[in-house]
């Protein structure tokens, strides 16, 4: 939580771009660390500052840094050698995703593969590009 104490308007504006430079310093420290939670907290704690103190702009800037959530499976091996599954939940920060330019690529080659073992199991012969 931020509280800025100040009675000029002009500090006041100092005031706010210190702690909003003092956020952006951080958000960028977590997002090197790759601590997710810690930057979902931290975005959470921004967005309630551009509320308070911020602009309209502003806070529109923080919201789209939102995650969306996103439920994941991974595999656990227990101790009697047994694969199990284990849900979880994962935050995908829009600012990662457009760091990966081949995310759409490997999503696409997903695709095809999957379309392409579909296509095996109905027993017909795959399109080549010839």
């Amino acid at each position: 939580k931020f509280e800025l104490s100040v009675n000029e308007a002009k500090d006041k504006r100092a005031a706010v771009e210190t702690a909003r430079s003092l956020l952006k310093k951080g958000y960028q420290s977590m997002k090197d660390r790759d601590a997710k939670e810690d930057r979902l907290v931290l975005l959470e704690s921004w967005r309630d500052f551009e509320k308070q103190y911020g602009t309209e702009e502003a806070l529109q800037n923080v919201t789209a840094l939102m995650p969306s959530v996103v439920k994941k499976r991974r595999r656990v091996e227990l101790d009697d050698e047994t694969d199990n599954w284990e849900e979880y939940y994962d935050y995908v920060f829009p600012d990662d995703v457009s760091q990966k330019p081949n995310f759409k690529l490997l999503a696409m080659a997903h695709k095809w593969k999957m379309d392409q073992e579909k296509l095996k199991k109905l027993k017909i012969r795959p399109e080549t590009d010839t």
